[in-house]
């Protein structure tokens, strides 16, 4: 601010005239002298050619020599200005701008030497065009070449193609077939009666419910599905650990088999056969259960009639037996 104050207010230099003691002919020649060099500066196109070629390679160095030009293009103005006017304060500024300019391009055009010398001479420029021509006429036959290969590759890749299409289409139609008898299997499994058969996820979870398990168990599909399958046992087999030693077992031996008593969701209790098989994928890893349960309640009760009635008439008969002897 010191330097703009200083420059802007008025001082008691004198002109530059006075130097030439105002002799016409020694004031033109300076005035027409510094005009036609800052014409020059200034009619340089160096910054207009570093807008229209912004990828030349080195493209800083012109901008430094544009900023020197242009600089000294302005001390020249000011050399004419200072002839009737003593403003050196600022003509120092524009020429420490000036300097500045100068001698960071000196030293960008010092650093830049080594990197002109390395590009290459015309010669070397034409010698490098005609290898690139044999290179791409070259490349050109390869591509040829290669084109030919392609086609052929191309010819037995469209068989391949027609040979896995037919693969595939025959696959589908092995896959429909499976998958309808699948859905066969699927609604027969649904609707058996006599037989609860179900899936249990790695944690004993109920992931699938047939219209038998809900018949002999008692729960609707909605109600037992992600519920544990410990809901059928007794609260002391629960505490025993009962379900998942069967599943425990089911998973080291691939099954497990038993006749216990299992508990309907109204509380009353069945006596079941249970088979519980573990489920695995290609790679041996276990991924579920599936547990098949048959009521044998009745005829366990028919059984026990049965026994009770030949009981009696064994009893009966001895009776009679002792009876004719006495």
């Amino acid at each position: 601010m010191e330097f703009f104050r200083t420059i802007s207010s008025p001082n008691d230099f004198m002109p530059h005239g006075y130097c030439y003691l105002w002799d016409p002919g020694l004031v033109w020649l300076h005035v027409i002298s510094d005009f036609l060099i800052a014409v020059a500066y200034f009619s340089i196109p160096l910054m207009y050619f570093i807008r229209k070629r912004k990828h030349v390679p080195f493209n800083w160095i012109f901008i430094c020599f544009g900023m020197f030009i242009l600089a000294c293009g302005a001390t020249h103005v000011m050399e004419i200005w200072n002839l009737w006017h003593a403003d050196y304060w600022l003509s120092g500024g524009i020429k420490v701008i000036t300097a500045l300019a100068s001698v960071a391009t000196a030293i960008l055009l010092v650093r830049l030497i080594p990197h002109a010398l390395a590009l290459p001479s015309p010669e070397a420029m034409r010698l490098e065009i005609a290898e690139r021509k044999r290179a791409q006429e070259g490349l050109g036959k390869a591509k040829d070449e290669l084109e030919i290969r392609v086609q052929e590759r191309t010819a037995k890749l469209q068989k391949a193609n027609d040979d896995l299409s037919d693969e595939i289409l025959q696959r589908n139609f092995a896959e429909e077939a499976l998958r309808r008898s699948e859905e066969r299997f699927r609604l027969l499994v649904e609707r058996v009666q006599d037989y609860a058969i179900f899936m249990l996820d790695t944690s004993g979870r109920v992931t699938t419910w047939n219209q038998g398990a809900e018949h002999i168990n008692g729960y609707t599909a909605k109600e037992i599905i992600g519920l544990h399958f410990s809901q059928f046992y007794q609260a002391a087999d629960i505490q025993l650990g009962k379900p998942e030693t069967e599943l425990q077992i089911a998973a080291a031996e691939g099954r497990f088999e038993e006749y216990g008593w299992r508990v309907r969701k109204d509380g009353s209790k069945l006596w079941a056969n249970v088979i519980i098989t573990a489920l695995r994928n290609p790679r041996g890893e276990l991924i579920g259960f599936s547990k098949i349960t048959r009521d044998l309640t009745e005829q366990m009760r028919t059984e026990a009639a049965l026994r009770g009635s030949e009981e009696q008439l064994r009893m009966a008969q001895e009776a009679s037996g002792s009876g004719a002897w006495v």
